[in-house]
């Protein structure tokens, strides 16, 4: 949320903008209201929740049926996401989830010097967000709230009231960012406070920010939705999707979501938890669900998130629908999909935070961008761990690369091929995913992009060079790399855990705030690391990719797409006629993240982890620099382009659907810098942002003994 914070707005300002009724306000009733029985100081959070709920209850504030609950009935916080109280409008539901029926957050602290922003705002050069530590721990607190309550709701967004002492501020959140309100004394001035509570009652749902097309399940509905998932995991005839069952997570309410077809027509799905719910309250903020159509039984995927909105992106849906319109083979059966507005609206729910940045007279912040919620309902797809054996895996790899090609030749780019995104259908066959990086080849706009992808399957050309344009002989070489990584996680061969150290190598001596690799993956294609793997044909297959790439890389001007693509595929379709495949050689994660991350951790002695092969010869790290001028070959390509979204601090995707076993890879490792180690845990297959600088993570040595003997 760094510089997405926009303010500070006058509060009767804010109100009116965020809290605007109709209804007659009860002047004399309000005028009656004070809170000067809070106890701040020498008082515990505890008393003074106690007492603001007094207050509000003894003079009606709240509409009947209205509550004001504190969530930690001792005082003592039992998760590290639940605030101090909550605003609900019902009971909390018998599944004891407190954000079934909450409204909006409160959050108390004892002393002003806690507030998470700056009250001087006299020099508006600077941020609200440049405050103290203390401030910035309450800042980092208030924004898990905002990202807990917004995984498990549906709406478009939310308001908080933060309480510091006897001062206090209101928020507004939506994904583009979130805009603050003036603090003030609500013991001096209790009239905004007992108007704000009053107000806020007597909005309607969707004023309240809550998405009017989804509503919570019904019990018959919520058991529909686990029936239909316990049926599917206890299928011995059926693909599973890893970590399918945690869809029926009891701590996510479950929801309804609607989606009305272009004919009126409307259908219900059944969601509980995503796959990876998002980690911050802005951005794409990505949710993938196991959804049940309420109409025919069936389980199907559906993907919720927020579009960018710029001048050259098409949503998603629209993309889909070019491409199968072009005939595009190994694409996934899109059932619905387009932009989300309500019954009741024809203009679909956007932001509006980005709509006050401009003004003059508020502190410094970032760039806010504008987003449109996006759906898209889908079949069901398996990652490509799901594959029986080496044979199918190839199979679906060599499906994503054609359609790819085909995509090419008809002026579109996917750019993000990845295990995240190359998956299979019911059948077992490869279709290629997620289709929402996508972009149309435009030869006459001649806007460079930024990099986009998921890091560990970038080219080396796009690791080594952040600025590069982004073609789509990149996207073919991520097919060696999607294929190559899933091989050494589940087939057998020779390869020790230090192979895969080049899919996620940075290199951290550059200086620049961009990441870039690719080194260990060009020492990987020049000095080869005697991988060997036990199925024949995958060994010819992965062998003759790697000579292949070492001679792309090694100079040559190899700019033809055609051309690579139709050598390429030769190499795949002569390894898929040989009749020596194995039925089943399919084999658990050999390198789970768990594992993979006790042996990274380096000895005392060392500087970091690396491949037992001696390092990249000077000459070879040049011939990749000069290779680099391939990229200006095709005009079209050069002409890709798209908005800066993908290096905002929430990538949104990164709540993309990561249904894989393989655990997450690990990050490069230092000694003698200090970080939390859930940072390496987290960074799992992650597409590259700005955010991720040259102040990556890294393990002091105290840390990795302690790590080690935890682990042991």
């Amino acid at each position: 949320m760094h510089g997405l914070w926009v303010g500070p707005l006058k509060v009767s300002e804010f109100m009116d903008a965020f809290m605007k009724t109709t209804k007659r306000l009860p002047r004399s009733r309000l005028a009656k209201v004070k809170f000067t029985s809070v106890p701040t100081i020498s008082a515990s959070e505890h008393d003074m929740s106690h007492s603001f709920i007094d207050v509000v209850g003894k003079h009606g504030l709240l509409p009947s049926g209205w509550v004001l609950r504190e969530t930690m009935g001792d005082g003592k916080a039992k998760k590290k996401d639940e605030p101090r109280m909550l605003l609900c409008n019902e009971e909390p539901g018998a599944s004891g989830s407190h954000w079934k029926s909450a409204e909006m957050w409160i959050d108390i602290n004892r002393t002003a010097e806690m507030d998470a922003f700056r009250t001087d705002v006299e020099d508006l050069s600077t941020s609200l967000d440049d405050v103290t530590e203390d401030a910035k721990r309450t800042r980092r607190r208030i924004t898990s709230y905002t990202t807990t309550q917004l995984a498990r709701q549906h709406r478009t967004s939310t308001l908080s009231l933060l309480i510091c002492g006897h001062h206090a501020r209101f928020i507004r959140w939506d994904r583009s960012g979130a805009v603050v309100s003036h603090h003030f004394d609500y013991c001096a001035e209790p009239l905004p406070l007992a108007e704000s509570f009053w107000r806020y009652g007597r909005l309607s749902r969707a004023e309240r920010g809550f998405d009017t097309t989804a509503r919570l399940a019904t019990c018959i509905e919520e058991s529909r939705l686990h029936a239909a998932i316990s049926t599917h995991l206890f299928d011995p005839m059926k693909r599973k999707i890893p970590k399918m069952e945690r869809s029926m997570a009891f701590d996510f309410p479950a929801h309804v979501i609607s989606f009305t077809s272009p004919d009126g027509s409307t259908q219900g799905y059944v969601v509980q938890r995503p796959f990876s719910p998002p980690d911050a309250p802005a951005g794409r903020s990505t949710r993938a669900y196991i959804a049940l159509d309420l109409a025919s039984d069936e389980l199907v995927f559906l993907k919720d998130y927020w579009r960018p909105l710029d001048d050259i992106r098409l949503p998603e849906a629209e993309i889909y629908a070019a491409l199968h319109d072009a005939q595009l083979p190994h694409l996934p059966r899109v059932r619905c999909g387009g932009d989300v507005s309500s019954a009741d609206v024809t203009a679909p729910h956007s932001t509006v935070s980005h709509i006050w940045k401009d003004s003059q007279r508020f502190c410094a912040h970032g760039v806010l961008k504008e987003y449109i919620q996006h759906r898209i309902v889908q079949d069901l797809a398996y990652p490509l761990t799901a594959v029986n054996n080496s044979r199918e895996l190839v199979a679906a790899v060599r499906n994503g690369l054609e359609c790819i090609l085909y995509a090419h030749r008809n002026g579109w780019m996917h750019r993000d091929f990845s295990t995240g995104n190359m998956m299979l259908n019911a059948e077992g066959h490869g279709i290629l995913n997620d289709w929402d990086h996508g972009f149309k080849i435009d030869p006459d706009h001649q806007v460079q992009p930024p990099r986009t992808g998921t890091w560990q399957f970038l080219s080396i050309l796009l690791q080594d060079d952040p600025k590069k344009v982004h073609d789509v002989l990149d996207d073919i070489e991520s097919c060696y790399w999607v294929l190559l990584y899933c091989a050494l996680h589940h087939f057998d061969s020779t390869a020790d855990h230090r192979v895969l150290e080049m899919f996620d190598y940075r290199d951290d001596e550059t200086g620049d705030m961009d990441m870039r690799g690719g080194a260990k993956k060009m020492h990987f294609l020049i000095k080869y690391s005697k991988v060997i793997f036990s199925c024949p044909p995958l060994q010819d297959l992965t062998e003759g990719l790697r000579v292949y790439f070492r001679f792309f890389h090694g100079g040559r001007s190899l700019n033809d797409a055609d051309v690579v693509g139709r050598a390429i595929l030769a190499l795949f379709d002569a390894a898929l006629s040989r009749q020596d495949w194995a039925a089943s050689d399919v084999l658990p994660d050999r390198f789970p993240r768990q594992q993979r991350y006790a042996m990274a951790t380096p000895a005392p002695t060392t500087q970091f982890t690396q491949m037992s092969d001696p390092p990249l010869p000077p000459t070879a790290l040049k011939s990749s620099k000069q290779t680099g001028k391939r990229l200006r070959g095709d005009g079209r390509d050069r002409a890709l382009h798209e908005s800066s979204d993908e290096y905002t601090t929430q990538s949104s995707k990164r709540q993309r659907t990561e249904a894989e076993s393989s655990g997450n890879p690990v990050r490069r490792i230092r000694v003698g810098r200090s970080c939390k180690p859930k940072s390496l845990e987290a960074l799992g297959s992650r597409r590259t942002t700005r955010s991720q600088t040259r102040s990556a993570q890294r393990l002091t040595r105290s840390q990795s003994k302690r790590l080690l003997l935890s682990k042991s």
